[in-house]
């Protein structure tokens, strides 16, 4: 077993003979230490205490004055002791002795209490090498630059940047996001200011950096002239010290000799060079090169001079002080005003000359909270700058925000990271089958509870993998119900869908069998973001997932309330339904969307239920709670439903479908169904204050619902108190299928009393007529916190028991169905004992989505953005198959006749991609087709040609006819890695260094307080989510880079014993 982390200790004065030592000890047992060798220790932390050092052999060692720190009040961040004795060597080594003698410590390595400070966040990356630098300082400028530093003063500036960066990503994420939304209309003129502000900051720390580096490295003042003017004697007086050879012969200094001094605090390095003229000797002719190369790049250079006409040669070298030597035996010193006399022997005029170096090396004035003292500080900064001018140069808002994401990386490395909860929080905060069988008990190898989007999802796959499957529903005929809006798909919800689709799910079928109005969101912001989205037919949804459950081999749906878990020796072996029957099973996966003790809300009136009409699982839910999981509410809410007849469409502003609808399976290549529009309205100052007026009614203001809502999905009464300086919000008024009446009214979420609705939605445009047939309402419900999940969906608590949907704290249709999938195909991996099928976060969407909520889990409605993807321009909606298919094919979850539809796919792409390869051309050649690009000779392939803007993939059919044969989806496919190469390819590379961090496997039911160096708040969160790889361990929030490290050690220690 590895100890735990070392007490270290040290001089932390310098050796030597002194006044006062001080001798420090950090580390858990640093207080045992002190109370075995000392007579009185202190007894209160932070409070200096006169004291007595002793050792059991020799008596009293000396006084001290010792101080114990407690953590995390402590330099290092751990439990500290600073003795404070005589500087005598005898004394502190027998000090540092006797406190070595304990098992548990050692000596400090060099700048490990420092280390420690870092590891544990008391200290940033910059701060840590301001530490050296203040340790280091020789004069004042030095001195004042790294005090600022160390107080956190440039990375309280380096942060007001990258929080300005975080929010114009923000804004271009909800671009992206929200597209639909009624967002403001100059908001991206406001990106690309904001983003131009940010480059002119950067731009002041960039100009200031050569200035404030030079504090830190020293000025460069090169000293220029012939042989024999004086230069050596100068700088041996100004430094007191002969470190240039002085005699009368000329010639005598050959190379450069450099003299470190403080000038009125500046640290300046005096470069004495070889007198600058012809020589015949070798040697010397390599130091008079070497000057004229000094004084080429030297901040300032003085230059020795006899007579007036020796200025006019030294012109060229920049910056300069012309400086006549030997004043005190001339008879006729130059008398000009640009010239200064000094006497190196008398010391005559030095200190004029001083001050004009002084002068003139800090031509402005010096700026310590600006100084970035590291190389590598403005290495980055000039990153993001770059990043940032790309971001405001592409058209594609997909790769802009790359640029921005990018940009943030640059600055994050100087001091921190960026989380992409911080992104979404200032975008939340700124914008707006069968029968039932009459037996008691029954055998499965997997049962499914609940008919939602994640049940359907779940039970399919299952089946499909080849278990004997069980859905049990409330009521068959609610099997795939839209309780909320009639739609599938949207700004990274679209991904997802593809995704299922991909591992040969249901919903993207489905939808295609049912969607009335396809649009392809974002579809000119670059295609990593496009998303694709349709309005359903209620009916046909229901009908078409009917068709696919029904149809599916190994599955059977039967009727009933789930009132138990049958649970034995912690492993979950079946449910008990609401009549008592028994149904048994291997795996059981429990997906019961908002029905856990849910709570419908209309103004003052509540009632117990799983959505209207529905009864909630009160039973169950608390089934649930006494297996000890840890329960939350949250709350999601509708608008009311709108009679279409009693709707005046005249003056509204139509939404039309797109003219060619794309389908979201991959194995469809058309829309069947008839496309409608939908319209659009808005809100007025008249309809807000009627929701003002009686605010105190909505359950939300009343105090009667205190669970969170999702907030990038508010209620009208949220929308109008929050973002009050709105004067109008839009609604969409979409159909909830071809042949139904009713209108859903989206944009108009609310729990206000029935009467109030009905009075607002009449003050709004189109509407004043508005018959509603069903009011809105807020449901609140129980949730599990899905940090009590393995990255499979199987509970931790409880082995075989899987959750998925709105259990697990998500929101949205497309979410529930995602978890859904994997929880299915894991519950049948389970029956199989094979290894568990997860993605990962460059895999998919999928794995961002479950990784999220497995590692940082969440206290609202989670729903998927594109921005919670590092690996955007990989995960598009346009190749979801070519990632997961071949992984879904793998793990048996993808039937023959998809498998066959996509080989023949690939197979396809790569004869298209190898067509596209094979044409090269060159730049001349290029001319003779009216295409112009620079003519360097270099032959480009057809792929490489798409890079470029001013060509697109007609210009190459112009010059090889026989692309015409690659079809469209080939063709896009080529146009977007052409476009992308090089951003995929960098991408490619993240996500290689990410899988190496996801290879590394920990044991299962690692026991972390073995673990040494970790805090208790890291054992805690690491033993509740038990991550399966370091990489998962390092996204949950507050473990440590040093933390990671730890872990790693451990498991490398753990596997090398297992080797032995």
């Amino acid at each position: 077993m590895k100890k735990k982390q070392d007490t270290i200790f040290a001089l932390s004065t310098s050796a030597g003979r002194s006044a006062i030592a001080v001798i420090r000890i950090s580390g858990k047992d640093c207080y045992k230490i002190i109370k075995k060798i000392s007579r009185s220790p202190p007894k209160k932390p932070n409070k200096a205490k006169l004291n007595k050092i002793f050792s059991k052999k020799n008596g009293t060692i000396d006084q001290s004055i010792t101080t114990y720190f407690k953590s995390p009040k402590s330099y290092t961040g751990e439990d500290m002791v600073e003795i404070s004795v005589h500087g005598g060597s005898a004394v502190i080594n027998e000090i540092i002795s006797l406190i070595g003698k304990n098992k548990k410590t050692r000596q400090a390595l060099p700048g490990e209490f420092t280390r420690r400070a870092f590891e544990n966040n008391k200290l940033d990356l910059t701060q840590v090498e301001a530490v050296s630098d203040l340790v280091n300082a020789e004069t004042e400028y030095q001195r004042k630059q790294a005090y600022n530093q160390l107080e956190g003063t440039l990375s309280h500036k380096l942060q007001n940047i990258h929080s300005n960066l975080i929010k114009v990503l923000a804004n271009s994420e909800a671009i992206i996001d929200f597209a639909d939304e009624d967002l403001p209309k100059n908001i991206m003129q406001d990106i690309k200011e904001q983003t131009k502000n940010i480059i002119k900051e950067i731009d002041f720390f960039i100009d200031k950096n050569n200035e404030t580096r030079k504090i830190h490295e020293g000025f460069i003042v090169g000293i220029i002239g012939k042989s024999n003017t004086g230069k050596s004697s100068f700088i041996n007086n100004i430094s007191n010290q002969e470190i240039s050879i002085v005699t009368k012969n000329p010639g005598t200094t050959r190379d450069l000799i450099e003299s470190y001094v403080d000038i009125g605090g500046l640290p300046i390095r005096f470069y004495d060079t070889a007198g600058i003229r012809k020589s015949g000797e070798l040697v010397e002719k390599m130091g008079i090169k070497k000057s004229r190369e000094l004084a080429e790049k030297s901040d300032l250079n003085l230059i020795f001079v006899e007579k007036y006409d020796e200025i006019k040669k030294y012109k060229s070298l920049g910056k300069s002080i012309y400086v006549q030597s030997k004043f005190d035996i001339r008879k006729k010193p130059l008398k000009k005003q640009n010239i200064i006399n000094i006497s190196s022997k008398t010391s005559y005029g030095l200190k004029k000359l001083i001050n004009k170096i002084k002068k003139e090396v800090l031509k402005t004035n010096f700026n310590e909270s600006r100084s970035l003292s590291r190389e590598r500080h403005t290495k980055y900064l000039k990153k993001a700058k770059n990043n940032l001018k790309n971001s405001i140069k592409n058209k594609n808002y997909d790769i802009s925000c790359e640029d921005i994401r990018l940009a943030l990386n640059e600055i994050s490395k100087i001091y921190g990271k960026t989380d992409v909860e911080d992104i979404l929080g200032i975008i939340f905060s700124d914008f707006c089958i069968g029968k039932w069988f009459h037996v008691k008990k029954f055998n499965f190898d997997v049962i499914v509870i609940g008919g939602g989007h994640a049940g359907v999802e779940a039970a399919t796959a299952s089946s499909r993998m080849g278990a004997k499957t069980a859905l049990i529903t409330h009521k068959i005929e609610k099997i795939g119900e839209m309780s909320c809006n009639p739609a599938i798909g949207g700004l990274g919800k679209g991904h997802l869908v593809r995704e299922i689709d991909a591992l040969d799910g249901v919903m993207a079928k489905a939808i295609d069998k049912s969607g009335i109005q396809f649009r392809m969101l974002n579809s000119s912001r670059g295609p990593a973001v496009r998303g694709p989205r349709a309005q359903a037919d209620r009916d046909l949804y229901k009908k078409a997932i009917k068709e696919e459950i029904f149809s599916c081999d190994n599955l059977i749906v039967l009727e009933g309330s789930v009132d138990d878990l049958i649970i034995k020796k912690g492993k979950c072996t079946g449910i008990k339904l609401g009549n008592g029957n028994e149904v048994f099973s291997n795996s059981t996966v429990l997906t019961t969307g908002t029905f856990l003790r849910g709570m419908i809300k209309i103004g003052n009136e509540s009632y117990p239920a799983g959505r209207i009409g529905d009864k909630p699982s009160v039973k169950l839910a608390k089934k649930i709670q006494s297996l000890k999981f840890s329960i939350g509410r949250l709350k999601t809410g509708t608008p009311s439903r709108i009679d279409k007849k009693s709707i005046n469409f005249n003056n509204l502003t139509e939404q039309l479908p797109d003219k060619k609808p794309i389908p979201f399976s991959f194995i469809n290549r058309f829309i069947h169904i008839q496309q409608i529009p939908c319209f659009i309205t808005s809100t007025n100052s008249k309809t807000h204050k009627i929701i003002n007026d009686n605010i105190h009614l909505s359950p939300m203001y009343s105090g009667k619902i205190n669970s969170m809502g999702a907030r990038y999905c508010p209620s009208i009464e949220d929308k109008v108190k929050k973002f009050s300086d709105k004067t109008s919000h839009q609604i969409f008024l979409e159909p909830e299928g071809l042949e139904s009446n009713i209108i859903y009214p989206n944009g108009i979420s609310t729990s206000l009393p029935e009467d109030v609705q009905k009075k607002f939605i009449h003050s709004i445009k189109g509407l004043e007529k508005a018959k509603i047939i069903k009011p809105g309402y807020a449901i609140e419900y129980d949730y599990v916190n899905p940090q009590e999940l393995y990255h499979s969906l199987e509970t931790k608590k409880i082995s075989n028991l899987f959750f998925a949907g709105q259990i697990n704290g998500t929101t949205g249709y497309e979410e529930a169905a995602a978890q859904g999938i994997i929880a299915g195909i894991n519950a049948a991996l389970k029956l199989k004992k094979q290894e568990t099928f997860v993605i990962n976060r460059s895999e998919g969407y999928i794995g961002v989505l479950i990784d999220d909520l497995v590692t940082k889990g969440t206290k609202e409605p989670y729903r998927m953005f594109t921005s919670r993807s590092e690996y955007r321009l990989t995960l598009r909606s346009d190749n979801a198959d070519q990632r997961l298919t071949p992984i879904g094919i793998k793990a048996g979850c993808v039937l023959k006749d998809r498998e066959r539809c996509f080989k023949q796919k690939i197979r396809k792409l790569k004869k298209d991609f190898n067509l596209i390869d094979e044409k090269r051309i060159s730049p001349n050649k290029l001319n003779e087709f009216g295409i112009k690009i620079k003519k360097d000779g270099k032959k480009r392939t057809a792929k490489d040609l798409l890079s470029y803007q001013n060509i697109n993939f007609d210009d190459l059919v112009k010059i090889w006819p026989d692309l015409k044969s690659i079809d469209g989806e080939s063709k896009e496919q080529i146009i977007i890695e052409s476009q992308y190469a090089g951003y995929l390819k960098r991408q490619r590379e993240d996500i290689s260094d990410f899988r190496r961090d996801e290879d590394l496997k920990i044991p299962h039911n690692l026991d972390y307080q073995k673990v040494g160096s970790l805090s208790n708040e890291v054992v805690e969160k690491l033993s509740l989510i038990q991550p399966p790889t370091l990489g998962a361990a390092s996204r949950i929030s507050g473990v440590t880079p040093a933390a990671i490290i730890a872990l790693l050690r451990h498991v490398k220690r753990k596997n090398n014993q297992r080797g032995l």
